[in-house]
């Protein structure tokens, strides 16, 4: 449905995201779950991380805006999914999809908040994700 959305046949989505044709059909068949880098480049263009992750919510962040009344923080978001791929690189291995997902959860209500009261989103995102590390 997403790439529908953006117009893109299979071999043109690879492209477009920097992957083959058949890493991009792997992920649409399900046979293999696209890591943190694919899913930031997706955000990027649009689609939710949580419709993707966990098939929760809208396909597209714009039809958030109608159902949360807020935007989403495309800075913190995007943080926050270049710090889980860090991980994910670091370990050598992509993350559990629920997993992902609720942390990704977990770490951008957290940071909406303590943008809030006027932290340092950027550096604070860069401690979080070294505790995450640390607890493995």
């Amino acid at each position: 449905m997403a790439r529908q959305h953006l117009g893109q046949s299979q071999q043109g989505m690879g492209q477009l995201l920097g992957i083959s044709k058949n890493s991009w059909q792997l992920y649409e068949s399900g046979n293999q779950n696209p890591g943190s880098q694919i899913i930031a480049a997706l955000v990027e263009r649009g689609i939710n991380a949580n419709w993707l992750l966990a098939g929760e919510g809208p396909m597209l962040i714009s039809e958030l805006y109608d159902q949360a009344g807020s935007p989403v923080d495309m800075e913190i978001l995007e943080g926050i999914l270049t710090g889980l791929a860090e991980i994910e690189e670091l370990e050598g291995e992509p993350m559990e999809p629920n997993w992902r997902a609720r942390m990704t959860a977990a770490l951008y209500e957290y940071f909406v908040e303590e943008e809030a009261e006027g932290a340092d989103i950027k550096q604070d995102i860069g401690k979080v994700i070294k505790l995450i590390r640390k607890a493995g």
